[in-house]
């Protein structure tokens, strides 16, 4: 039942009983009572699977009646309800506990410097079936919203890359045993770290999404940056992979607590297309060395990111207002309309520009258009 409806059921149903009691007792009915009510209520719909409905309810009694004997029930009640099955990170902390179970059965023989082919025969057939039956009770004993499952997965993928960056960068003698080694206890260990931490924090889908994205998108600037300052070897790996934590915890940081996976990846999906103009500005205008033409995209793709997160934002209040109150992101550097003006981010695009004639025919030369005044009439 929807959440419209299943309040309008409760206000009837209270309005119902309210017109059935005598007056004077009507007169004698507290906030206490009516958050009771509702609580009841709530209880109802949940015995009969409507677990829709009822949270709806919690919800309105935490938002009207936060000061009564009902809401901390009903807030001792929501602390201990599983996650709803749209909102629960059961099959995905299960699915990833099936991939990874296989990927560390085979890892750990490698770790351990097996050398008998077996030996990852056996790791492969046990370590399937080993990491979904410990996913499995994790989640039968946690119930884990869908964002503490991601969370840990992207840990588990974060621990281990950054784990083999350091050994590959720090360590005097770099073994396949080692890396391996490093692999796995990296990974574990982000994992494990990541699932006593969140257990009792409430992780949105969008903030894992959001520390995810951050993360790639720190790594990438790194690269660029480690580039154009001529860092090459282990100092080059490991500046990209501090830019990577530092991309982490700047979206941590920063990310709205409200913030849903849509807007994260219509975000990033700007700053790919930011990468892709910039490797065609680099088709059109040659430039003459590597660091220009990583420079490129570079910039292009943090103006991106920037337009990216405008236009998800605007989308998100327009959807929000019906569709109607979505703002324009803009696309100059000031815009005006009739309500007035405001800075926007100026969107750069490759264009043509003429440089003289050659006869009957014009000379073009390739050229960025920035946009810094756009005016609506």
């Amino acid at each position: 039942m929807p959440r419209a409806a299943a309040l309008f059921a409760v206000l009837a149903l209270a309005a119902a009983a309210a017109l059935a009691l005598p007056r004077t007792v009507r007169a004698q009915a507290t906030r206490a009572d009516s958050a009771a009510i509702l609580l009841g209520t709530a209880r109802q719909f949940d015995a009969q699977g409507n677990r829709a409905a009822a949270s709806a309810i919690l919800e309105e009694i935490l938002r009207r009646f936060p000061d009564t004997p009902a809401a901390e029930e009903a807030r001792r009640w929501s602390a201990a309800r599983p996650a709803e099955p749209e909102r629960s990170g059961r099959l995905e902390l299960m699915a990833w506990g099936l991939v990874y179970g296989a990927w560390l059965g085979a890892s750990v023989p490698a770790a351990a410097g097996a050398e008998n082919p077996n030996a990852y025969g056996i790791g492969l057939i046990v370590g399937a079936p080993a990491g979904f039956f410990l996913a499995r009770s994790y989640v039968n004993a946690t119930h884990p919203t869908l964002g503490q499952a991601r969370a840990i997965t992207f840990a588990f993928r974060w621990a281990t890359w950054q784990a083999a960056g350091w050994y590959g960068t720090s360590a005097r003698s770099v073994t396949t045993q080692g890396t391996f080694a490093t692999l796995v206890v990296g990974g574990v260990a982000g994992a494990a770290a990541t699932a006593l931490y969140v257990r009792h924090r409430d992780v949105s889908p969008g903030a894992a999404a959001s520390a995810s994205h951050g993360s790639m998108w720190g790594t990438w600037f790194g690269l660029v940056g480690a580039t154009l300052l001529d860092m090459s070897g282990s100092g080059g790996t490991q500046f990209v992979l501090l830019s990577g934590d530092v991309g982490l915890a700047t979206a941590v940081i920063t990310a709205p607590r409200d913030i849903t996976p849509a807007r994260v990846w219509m975000t990033s999906a700007g700053g790919l297309a930011g990468i892709a103009v910039g490797l065609g500005i680099d088709l059109l205008v040659r430039p003459g060395n590597d660091k220009t033409a990583l420079a490129i995209p570079g910039i292009a793709s943090a103006l991106g990111l920037a337009i990216g997160a405008r236009m998800a934002k605007a989308a998100e209040r327009g959807a929000a207002d019906g569709g109607t109150g979505g703002a324009d992101p803009g696309t100059a550097l000031l815009e005006w309309n009739g309500e007035g003006a405001r800075l926007g981010t100026p969107l750069v695009s490759p264009t043509l520009v003429p440089v003289g004639e050659r006869g009957p025919r014009r000379l073009y030369r390739p050229a960025l258009a920035v946009p810094l005044f756009h005016a609506t009439f």
